[in-house]
């Protein structure tokens, strides 16, 4: 850059050739060209830049035409930021600012760029302020970086916060529980203060599957990945919850496994082929075991309505078969079961005698189906199999929706944003605007929140969006009537 300057033709600009330049400019130059950091003085009330290697580096395709030109005509797009800092310094002050954004056209094109930047005033031979000197240092890279990796731990942590699943970490040499997810209060009804270590939570785990949960963490420490279904009990309701447990072995530094993590999700209701049998009658539950064990249902069988319903929170997802014939509690099973929102679907068997006011009785009463006496095996199994598709069918729902949920909680609060716009109709352009970014800074989020969704299509995009329950942002925030422009935006 020495030679560059030496060679431009100054007499061309307001400082005229650098023989007329005042000792203070050309003390300013002697100061900046060597410097190992980029540095730009700029000056006369025109504010005339002249730099170094290391400014010149940062200005793209701006130099060298940049070299002699006043700041405003070289930096138009950041002008607005930078004036009242210009004014500040003017006036005596020095200025330092830390990782402080800057939307510049250096490239050709508008990107967003950080600085870390110390501004002071320059002072002639009179003392009088004549310049600015710039020391700055490029933290773009430095900055993304820290944003990519607090924005995967926020993202970690949203997602962790709002999974339907949970996550677990453990110490395995202490053998406490360093952390357990939100979702484990819906799952387990505890509170997570009641699981302080493994031992308690094997203590949840049903004793028929607890040694089998603590030989898998003993597999686990020992450097093994194993997926494990396992069963609880609910405290609270004495409930017994089916569990899909994910252990992976999370080795230190040296190599020695001290932690094991998990991801453990309530697969109860994936379970669609238990059938509960309510009849007092002796041949009505042989007749009734006679069609449907065949047909590969498990089968428990009740001789009163109330001892199902004494424990039927606590029962796996099936179809309940109910037959009110010399039944003294009628419609009480399906009505106690609505009540109490159990997902236990209820086929009445019965005989109406001709009345259709049974069919309504039991319809009303919350059963799915019924059956007039003497059924058809195939209408019985037909019956049930409904029955149990439609739990399926809410399990598939509501796993679909907690997926998405998921994935909508992954993304940072800027891609959410983003995606909001977008439902809304945004463009890149539009949503930069109401949203002071870059249409470029836009579409970078954007392939982020694809990718985040695992949508290839913004079709796919918008469905998952709507499955998680979310809405668009208003056609105001997508295209604002006024753009925005700060020099604070955070992208």
């Amino acid at each position: 850059m020495a030679e560059r300057l030496r060679a431009h033709d100054w007499a061309a600009t307001p400082l005229g050739p650098i023989g007329r330049w005042p000792q203070s400019l050309k003390s300013t130059v002697d100061l900046l060209l060597p410097s190992g950091f980029p540095m730009i003085a700029l000056w006369g009330p025109l504010l005339i830049q002249i730099y170094n290697d290391g400014y010149r580096d940062l200005m793209g395709l701006k130099h060298p035409a940049g070299l002699g030109q006043p700041t405003r005509d070289c930096w138009p797009e950041v002008w607005h930021i930078n004036k009242p800092i210009y004014d500040r310094v003017w006036a005596g002050e020095t200025l330092t600012y830390e990782n402080r954004l800057y939307p510049l056209t250096r490239s050709g094109r508008l990107e967003d760029v950080w600085f870390t930047l110390s501004y002071s005033p320059l002072r002639d031979e009179t003392g009088t302020i004549a310049g600015i000197l710039v020391i700055l240092i490029e933290t773009t890279a430095r900055k993304r970086a820290e944003d990519a990796l607090r924005e995967s731990e926020e993202r970690f942590r949203r997602f962790a916060e709002h999974s339907a699943n949970v996550l677990w970490l453990a110490d395995l040499e202490t053998m406490r529980l360093e952390y357990l997810s939100p979702a484990f209060v819906q799952v387990w009804e505890r509170p997570t203060e009641m699981l302080p270590d493994i031992e308690h939570w094997l203590g949840a785990v049903h004793p028929d599957d607890r040694d089998k949960a603590r030989r898998a963490l003993e597999r686990v420490g020992h450097g093994e990945t194993l997926v494990m279904e396992y069963r609880i009990v609910r405290s609270s309701d004495g409930a017994v919850r089916r569990i899909r447990d994910t252990f992976f072995p999370i080795p230190s530094g040296d190599g020695r496994i001290r932690r094991a993590g998990g991801i453990a999700q309530d697969v109860t209701g994936d379970t669609g082929s238990r059938v509960y049998v309510i009849a007092a009658d002796d041949g009505s539950r042989r007749a009734l075991v006679g069609h449907l064990q065949p047909a590969g249902y498990e089968i428990q069988v009740f001789s009163s309505g109330q001892a199902c319903l004494d424990i039927a929170s606590s029962l796996m997802p099936g179809c309940v078969v109910l037959d009110v014939d010399r039944h003294a509690d009628g419609f009480t099973v399906p009505k106690e079961l609505k009540a109490k929102r159990i997902n236990l679907p209820v086929v009445v068997l019965g005989a109406s005698g001709g009345d259709v006011g049974f069919g309504v009785s039991a319809m009303k009463a919350g059963a799915i189906d019924y059956l007039e006496k003497p059924y058809a095996s195939d209408a019985l199994l037909a019956a049930v199999a409904t029955a149990l598709a439609e739990i399926r069918a809410d399990a598939e729902r509501g796993r679909l929706r907690d997926a998405a949920r998921a994935r909508i909680a992954g993304l940072s609060a800027r891609e959410r944003e983003v995606l909001e716009g977008l439902l809304a109709g945004g463009t890149n352009k539009t949503i930069g605007r109401a949203l002071s970014l870059s249409p470029r800074t836009v579409e970078i989020h954007r392939a982020h929140v694809m990718e985040a969704l695992g949508a290839q299509t913004l079709s796919e995009a918008i469905l998952i969006a709507a499955a998680a329950g979310m809405q668009p942002a208003s056609p105001a925030a997508a295209v604002p009537a006024v753009p925005i422009v700060s020099g604070k935006s955070v992208a």
